[in-house]
């Protein structure tokens, strides 16, 4: 079940919704809990229901391991931690990579091995990560709370991280799925969320999808044998860029959503990561929970900094290799992340040569660069061959001649690359003269943390208020993004 589609929307979150505060009058709250637990495993089931159980199935294993980790003696938990990772992999890995792996022994042996095919349970990725760090936190001794196995369903089941994030950690959304605050009805609250859903959903129907309408034709034209040239090469990078920005975006902010008119924060997952000034900077805004999984679970375990500087810039190249491979079973998602650890570490290198200094034009030069270098990652994460992304590489740094005239298809805002371009220069300007969804919302704290970086020179303004006025413009760009739902396209990152 989408996020951005009628039957979410007008039905099953409504009842959702209606039936959790109708349960809350009675101040119940583990009956409040039971029906956020089978509202998310119906959620689940939707897609396909035999995969529910093996979610559920999951969850149980984990809990179990999870106990094992907390015993005392050290070995007994080590075990436990070890053999709890090992059956998490081993899942993720014959649902999402089997096949890819197949490929690999065949390129290296020559041997084929037939696998069938294998159906992607929806969110494995996702909820595997967080009991990964799940295991990993409770061996740690991070975690001081002795949770039960309803608490941990009910946090992993919670619908609104379910699909695609935020990788919350169960510390941070169990305590408030656990509290009695939970059944307060704040309609600040749940007014709040809704308005930031149909923010999502506008950046998702209208902006997302409608930068997909002048991308997409280019990328399929390279599948079928055309070499654009320089402008058609770097417009459907650029649009790309903004297809994958606002899907993102616009998911992050449904969820934060979702979950706000429940009484649940989230952490930021989204912050405005096309003003970064340095690739460093990107990671750190960029589907900031991931990031912050792979630094705590994958860098850190590797050594981190701590073993001097080849190891750190080795260990930072093979956690975004494996970063790349967690968003997809293929090689361009390899290169796509090797790219990024490449850049990584010459923006590391870079910073210890320069420091601090300060020149003219610093803070500009840096977000072109980094937005061009992202720009150039994107291609291989967007390709379907590795063939493809270098066409279109070629056709950027001007060896398919400056344009061939492709054809790109009506879209709402007028014809072909004229319109296209038009629209891309919309969105640059959008994304870097104004505040993210999280700073306009900032009045009722939509997240945990503060949002407030960047806001510096902002007109104060920009900031939702519930008035006529705020209420009008809200509904006009509901409305107008309703009118694009007839035509579904799921999230890009419901796919992982």
């Amino acid at each position: 079940m989408l996020f951005n589609s009628f039957g979410f929307l007008l039905l099953f979150f409504p009842i959702t919704l209606l039936g959790f505060y109708s349960i809350a009058m009675l101040q119940s709250l583990r009956l409040a809990q039971c029906w956020l637990i089978l509202c998310s495993l119906i959620f689940h089931a939707y897609w396909k229901a035999s995969y529910t159980w093996l979610f559920i199935l999951s969850m149980v294993i984990n809990y179990g391991f999870g106990l094992i980790c907390r015993v005392s003696a050290k070995r007994l938990a080590l075990i436990g931690l070890i053999s709890g990772i090992i059956f998490n992999l081993v899942l993720l890995a014959y649902f999402k990579y089997a096949g890819f792996l197949g490929n690999l022994v065949l390129i290296t042996s020559g041997y084929y091995i037939n696998v069938g095919e294998i159906t992607l349970p929806l969110a494995i990725s996702f909820y595997t990560f967080q009991q990964i760090a799940f295991l990993v936190d409770t061996y740690r001794e991070k975690d001081k709370i002795r949770y039960s196995l309803f608490q941990y369903i009910s946090y992993l089941a919670f619908f609104p991280h379910l699909i695609a994030g935020p990788i919350v950690k169960h510390n941070i959304l169990i305590k408030q799925l656990s509290a009695r605050a939970l059944l307060k009805f704040k309609s600040k609250n749940v007014l709040s969320g809704i308005t930031i859903i149909l923010i999502g959903l506008f950046k998702k129907t209208v902006l997302a999808d409608g930068a997909a309408i002048y991308a997409n034709p280019i990328f399929a034209s390279v599948a079928e044998g055309a070499h654009p040239g320089m402008m058609e090469s770097w417009l459907a990078a650029i649009l790309f860029s903004f297809v994958i920005y606002f899907d993102f975006s616009g998911y992050s902010d449904m969820a934060i959503g979702l979950a706000r008119t429940f009484n649940v924060r989230f952490p930021e997952n989204f912050s405005s990561p096309y003003k970064s000034r340095s690739i460093i900077e990107f990671w750190q805004r960029w589907h900031i929970t991931l990031s912050h999984f792979l630094r705590d679970y994958l860098y850190i375990s590797l050594g981190g900094n701590r073993k001097g500087k080849a190891r750190y810039l080795c260990n930072l190249l093979i956690t975004m290799l494996l970063g790349g491979l967690w968003h997809g079973a293929g090689w361009n998602f390899i290169i796509w992340g090797g790219l990024h650890g490449v850049y990584l570490i010459i923006a590391h290198l870079w910073r210890n040569l320069v420091g601090q200094t300060q020149f003219v034009g610093r803070a500009a030069i840096g977000r072109v660069m980094t937005y061009a270098a992202i720009c150039v990652a994107w291609v291989f994460f967007r390709s379907s061959s590795i063939n493809e992304a270098t066409i279109i590489l070629k056709g950027m740094i001007g060896m398919n001649g400056f344009m061939t005239n492709l054809k790109l298809p009506p879209g709402y805002l007028g014809n072909g690359m004229l319109s296209g371009l038009f629209f891309a220069l919309g969105l640059l300007l959008f994304v870097n003269l104004l505040p993210n969804t999280q700073q306009f919302m900032r009045l009722f704290r939509p997240v945990l943390g503060n949002v407030t970086k960047g806001l510096n020179g902002l007109p104060g303004k920009l900031v939702w208020q519930f008035n006529a006025i705020s209420v009008f413009v809200l509904t006009m760009i509901s409305c107008f993004a309703m009118t694009r739902m007839f035509n579904i396209q799921s999230f890009i990152y419901f796919r992982f």
